[in-house]
């Protein structure tokens, strides 16, 4: 059978779902909702991603909307095919219009033996008044199966891109890319121990409160005789600040250009289940801000 694509389409206006289409192997769903929000499961048949599968999402999120893309569990990468040697992709373009908000908090990826998984998320958003939380994060495999880094590789890049309007002509800055790549073998050699890799990325003023918290646990932490909080060396994570005049050198000359604006954090663990745990702590608040549950992961 031949499963090579699967495009997606998904637009959020104001409270409206107004497109939600999706071709096999992607299938999207969306539970009804009594609040504003809208959450929208990204699912697949079988459970998974067989090798040579290529899945292409678009969304759009406008009008003040607000909108979460969920997956009900891990996201398996099937090892790749000998009759389709092609590498699994999943492709994600995103547009976040102003007073606009968007979360991508999926469960993490688990690629099993001999997977070959490439992974490119392109986010557009305002950068005054969209909002972002985009987490991505991945398992070194099926640690139970003996599996832990049997993948051929795995890799994963987010772009961040912002419409600046310097010199009276609109382009699109790339104001951040973040990337993964891994090979299975030399990632277990560099790995020291850690399974558990992933980057949360928050941006804009309906998560600032999220923002803060991540900032002041982060600041919660240093290495010496005076250290607030002991460093736990089986959970590892870094923090960088994005100032407003990194989204554009024009907005920064008004004398806002030092406001915080947002963060990209980089973590690792030993096991999931620490992780879990930090993005619960990370994320806190979120329900409220969604109105809708949390991840099952994050409770």
């Amino acid at each position: 059978m031949n499963r090579s694509g699967g495009d997606g389409r998904i637009n959020v206006c104001g409270e409206q779902l107004r497109e939600l289409s999706f071709s096999y192997p992607l299938r999207l769903m969306s539970p009804s909702s009594r609040s504003k929000h809208r959450d929208v499961y990204m699912l697949s048949h079988g459970g998974g991603l067989v090798g040579g599968d290529e899945v292409k999402l678009q969304v759009v999120v406008e009008g003040g909307g607000s909108l979460s893309l969920l997956t009900q569990g891990s996201t398996k990468v099937f090892k790749q095919s000998e009759s389709n040697p092609k590498p699994t992709r999943s492709i994600v373009q995103a547009h976040i219009h102003p007073s606009s908000l968007l979360s991508i908090i999926p469960e993490q990826v688990t690629p099993f033996a001999d997977s070959v998984f490439e992974s490119t998320q392109t986010i557009l958003l305002n950068p005054v008044e969209a909002s972002l939380i985009l987490l991505d994060w991945f398992s070194s495999g099926r640690i139970h199966m003996n599996e832990s880094f049997k993948f051929k590789s795995y890799e994963s890049r987010v772009a961040l891109l912002v419409p600046c309007v310097c010199a009276s002509k609109t382009r699109n800055k790339e104001l951040l890319r973040d990337a993964w790549l891994l090979k299975g073998a030399e990632a277990e050699r560099d790995a020291f121990g850690y399974t558990c890799f992933g980057s949360l990325i928050l941006m804009g003023p309906k998560v600032k409160t999220i923002i803060d918290n991540a900032v002041s646990q982060f600041e919660s932490i240093s290495i010496g005789i005076s250290a607030k909080q002991k460093v736990d060396t089986d959970l590892s994570w870094s923090l960088s600040r994005i100032f407003r005049r990194d989204l554009c050198p024009c907005l920064g000359v008004s004398g806002g250009g030092e406001e915080l604006v947002g963060v990209v954090i980089r973590f690792c663990a030993v096991e999931s289940l620490l992780a879990q745990t930090l993005l619960s702590q990370l994320l806190k608040g979120l329900d409220t801000i969604t109105c809708s549950e949390m991840p099952s992961s994050f409770r």
